[in-house]
């Protein structure tokens, strides 16, 4: 309500200022006229295209322009809270309608999405972005107080947090007694807030052969790291902070071939040695993965878990879980779709769920193709002569015997070879069940380094297969030179070998084939082999370890 000013003889009438928000078609007139605000390139606008409504739907898009690059934009501009939540359906809805109309590809079509507000678009916006196929866009219009467009800024998507399970570091450290471990986690607690990685999570593990004097360091803390600080200490800083780089070479280097930045392997690696402080000289570290930790609390595994002590993030999450076991869980990345592992269950006589957990094993098990195609047969057995039958999955292909030596040998070998459990209960009772059962032929060779070397001449070339995905495969190499097996055996009535033959010569279609076992008093181990291999064993693993660093 204007207000009357007496000045004077004057009567002044001043109007409080407010900002004037256009309306949708003003501010789409706006937009068009300036599309260089949104982006370079962008012409040939029309408004309020029409789209057929040959399908029951219809609609007209507010902009659609073309890129420099020829592809059909579809604009959609906003200008308030309510309207937002309609904004993602309707580009949706506009390029489906637009590519079924015009034939449009996936990538000859995008979306941009302009709107004033952005409070109930940031997260659907940021879902949509990293699970559709086609180019989707954001951009937040700036008007001035009287609702002239001035200005556009990108809407980034909101950061995944902690996209892999809920965690982006794994280290583990083992130690020699339950006291040291407590130590050493109160120290690591400390640091963790000093370096502004608050948001950790602890899991106590403790080995069966704990307490037996059998094995040297049976107590294991897995500390699993959350996002650090936007602060976080450049390395020129480590010694500001008192974080000196660690002598153990396991923590020097980093096996484990992932996708990370060298950004991103540097953040994470600084992580891990400013964390090592205060530590227990006597234990020992290495960088983890979320492979590393299902392995460790699969059935077959020898550490238990005694407690889980989440913090900061984690804490507060835990309190969002029924127990305990869906931390876990999230830690292990279960819940996601993982190439490099695989651990589910489903029953056939649910076809979407089977379906899914279907191509969760075929997945998994890239790379290790007879495992591969004998799990899809005998799944597909099963699921015919047990239906309705529950099938758990616990698979770890890993198919790298040279990795497993290094990051094991020698007491630890086990925790990095290949590991395949698959088990089909009907009625609480296990009617089969599938397992990997390495062998050795029982040749004794007197020049493993040099039967190695012939695979991978170099630990370059070793490091290399690991990059470019092909240590599988050559891996199967290294196993016949060491006249070592892989193969899987069937547990039910009785104990048999499983093989697949090809029907018709076509390498697509194959059929399971059940073969007697070998006298498993004839039968010789991967344990065994490494007992009589020892000492080669170790200058093998010396030999590709002091050349690497």
């Amino acid at each position: 309500m204007a207000r009357r000013v007496d000045v004077g003889v004057l009567r002044v009438y001043t109007v409080p200022v407010t900002n004037v928000v256009p309306s949708e078609a003003n501010l789409r007139d706006q937009l068009v006229a300036r599309l260089d605000l949104i982006e370079y390139g962008l012409h040939d606008p029309t408004t309020e295209y029409h789209l057929p409504n040959d399908h029951g739907t219809r609609g007209r898009v507010d902009i659609l322009a073309r890129d420099r690059h020829g592809r059909r934009v579809v604009i959609e501009v906003k200008r308030s809270k309510k309207a937002t939540r309609e904004a993602l359906h309707e580009v949706c809805k506009y390029m489906e309608l637009l590519s079924r109309a015009e034939g449009y590809t996936a990538d000859r079509i995008r979306a941009i999405i302009a709107s004033t507000v952005w409070d109930e678009l940031s997260v659907p916006f940021s879902e949509a972005v990293r699970r559709s196929e086609q180019r989707l866009d954001g951009y937040r219009l700036i008007c001035d107080e009287f609702g002239q467009l001035i200005d556009a800024q990108r809407e980034q998507p909101l950061r995944q947090l902690h996209q892999y399970g809920m965690a982006y570091g794994h280290v583990l450290f083992l130690f020699r007694t339950t006291e040291a471990r407590e130590v050493g986690w109160q120290n690591l607690v400390h640091r963790a807030d000093e370096v502004g990685a608050s948001d950790v999570i602890g899991v106590r593990l403790d080995h069966d052969l704990a307490g037996s004097g059998r094995l040297a360091r049976s107590y294991m803390l897995y500390l699993v790291i959350g996002d650090a600080d936007p602060d976080y200490p450049h390395p020129e800083q480590f010694r500001a902070l008192g974080g000196l780089a660690p002598s153990r070479t396991d923590i020097q280097i980093d096996w484990d071939v992932d996708k990370r930045t060298i950004e991103e392997r540097l953040r994470d690696n600084i992580r891990a040695w400013l964390m090592l402080a205060g530590i227990d000289s006597e234990a020992s570290a290495e960088l983890a993965s979320r492979e590393m930790f299902a392995r460790l609390v699969s059935p077959q595994s020898d550490w238990k878990i005694t407690r889980v002590l989440p913090r900061g993030i984690f804490g507060n999450r835990i309190e969002s879980f029924s127990d305990e076991s869906d931390l876990i869980a999230e830690i292990a990345g279960w819940n996601l779709r993982n190439s490099s592992h695989f651990i589910g269950s489903a029953s056939s006589n649910d076809a979407t769920k089977w379906r899914a957990y279907r191509t969760g094993v075929d997945e998994a098990l890239r790379g290790m193709e007879p495992w591969r195609r004998i799990i899809a047969a005998w799944l597909g057995s099963v699921g015919e002569e047990l239906p309705g039958a529950d099938i758990e999955s616990h698979i770890f292909p890993s198919g790298d015997l040279l990795y497993a030596l290094i990051r094991g040998w020698p007491l630890d070998v086990d925790r990095h070879l290949p590991s395949l459990y698959v088990t089909a209960i009907q009625n609480n009772t296990e009617c089969a069940r599938v397992g990997c059962v390495p062998l050795w032929d029982g040749t004794v060779f007197p020049d493993l380094i040099q039967r190695a070397s012939a695979i991978y001449p170099t630990p370059a070339d070793w490091l290399q297969s690991r990059l470019t995905g092909t240590v599988e495969q050559v891996n199967m190499a290294l196993l016949e030179a060491f006249h070592l097996s892989w193969p899987l055996v069937e547990e039910n009535v009785e104990t048999r070998l499983l093989t697949v033959e090809k029907i018709a010569g076509s390498a697509r279609h194959v059929r399971l084939v059940r073969n007697p076992m070998p006298d498993p008093n004839s039968m010789l181990t991967i344990w065994d082999f490494f007992s009589e291999h020892t000492e080669q064993l170790s200058a093998l693993v010396q030999h590709y370890t002091s050349e690497i660093q």
